[in-house]
């Protein structure tokens, strides 16, 4: 178990604090993502958590989407019916270390960590070699989180996100890094 943590206290942190209090053991086990997390140093506490899973996107009537193909030379103005990505999924910065932009720095490094050869130096931790185009996230539909990935270069992947709707999915292009 990843021990005594929260997020922010609402209902917008109980889905995850639920996930990191247990459900990710059957995850692993399961293989359907893996779970990383980020602890202080002198504290010895976690600051943040999130996982990663293989995934797709479909651009199957996505105009948005499919432009990318065709711009980058992958599709002769035919649709592709979906793309390589990774989950970046269940991103998490624990209470006691909001508003210090770690969420931010978990998009960077994760970025880092699928597109350069070893970007912690040394530590060997990299996914380079699995072929992924984007990162997909599905961010809670609070305005705060959506802004960070906006913020942090991820778009809306369809033109119009329902405003009532509970996740909005984004994406980053890795190659644009």
């Amino acid at each position: 178990m990843c021990g005594d943590f929260s997020c922010l206290k609402g209902k917008d942190s109980k889905d995850i604090d639920d996930f990191f209090h247990g459900e990710y053991v059957d995850y692993a086990r399961n293989r359907y993502c893996r779970s990383y997390c980020f602890v202080h140093k002198k504290e010895k506490k976690l600051v943040a958590a999130f996982t990663l899973s293989a995934t797709s996107i479909s651009v199957k009537h996505n105009k948005k989407l499919n432009k990318v193909a065709i711009e980058s030379g992958i599709a002769s103005g035919e649709e592709l019916p979906q793309y390589p990505a990774v989950l970046l999924g269940q991103l998490a910065v624990f209470d006691g270390f909001n508003g210090k932009r770690i969420g931010y720095e978990v998009v960077d490094f994760v970025k880092a960590v699928l597109s350069e050869d070893d970007p912690v130096g040394g530590v060997g931790l990299t996914f380079n070699n699995l072929g992924a185009r984007f990162i997909i996230v599905d961010a809670k539909n609070v305005d705060y989180i959506v802004k960070m990935y906006r913020e942090c270069g991820f778009s809306f992947a369809f033109s119009s996100p329902a405003p009532d709707a509970e996740n909005h999915k984004m994406f980053f292009d890795l190659a644009t890094i």
